[in-house]
């Protein structure tokens, strides 16, 4: 493997890392609506 391919894939990997899956999404706005005790349960 060139260090080109393993560099794109560390920086994709990073990327979809970063970014915040549904289930988290959902979390954090019952956090936001309701609550943080609501969401934690």
């Amino acid at each position: 493997m060139t260090i080109e391919t393993w560099l794109a894939f560390a920086a994709a990997s990073a990327v979809l890392l970063v970014i915040p899956g549904a289930t988290i999404l959902l979390v954090v706005s019952y956090a936001l609506g309701q609550g943080w005790r609501t969401a934690r349960n």
